[in-house]
């Protein structure tokens, strides 16, 4: 708990106003919130995450530019954090809503790249179901979970080959 006589951080402050809105399904009030923050705060260490966020307000309110451009902005420099993977996912899933086919593939491609090998199973699934939708058929078979194939047997008695 925050002692009453300690200084309140104002970019601390907005931020967690800001992500309020956003949990509490107040998208508009979101936008506006992570907006303000950007707009006072940009060189914030948090700014990159406050764009990604600012992109699913804008995402849950169908303002696909405005999405594509937020979450494109908060990937500059292919940040390592938690939520990057999914944030190159929303930004094919807002391209394809734009009907950018080849700008989603090749989001989808830097995905398969930078992220795939450390996201979610769900984020995955979202990568591999936006790589079909958009038609990008090498994306969608590297954003997709990997699965296990049998074993093949060659001509050769020694020699296996498997599948991945």
């Amino acid at each position: 708990m925050r002692r009453l006589d300690s200084p309140v951080d104002p970019a601390s402050e907005t931020f967690r106003q800001a992500r309020l809105k956003l949990s509490g399904g107040d998208y508009a009030g979101a936008t506006d919130a992570f907006q303000d923050f950007l707009a006072r705060f940009g060189t914030n260490p948090r700014a990159p995450e406050a764009r990604y966020l600012l992109g699913e307000s804008l995402f849950a309110r169908e303002a696909y530019p405005d999405a594509a451009r937020a979450y494109a902005e908060s990937l500059k420099g292919w940040p390592t954090a938690a939520w990057a993977p999914d944030g190159l996912v929303k930004l094919a899933q807002a391209l394809e809503h734009l009907n950018r086919r080849e700008q989603t593939c090749s989001a989808l491609g830097e995905f398969d790249r930078r992220y795939a090998a450390r996201a979610t199973a769900e984020v995955k699934e979202r990568a591999a179901a936006t790589a079909e939708q958009a038609r990008c058929t090498v994306a969608a078979e590297a954003a997709a979970p990997a699965k296990a194939a049998p074993a093949k047997r060659t001509t050769s008695r020694t020699a296996r080959t498997h599948t991945e």
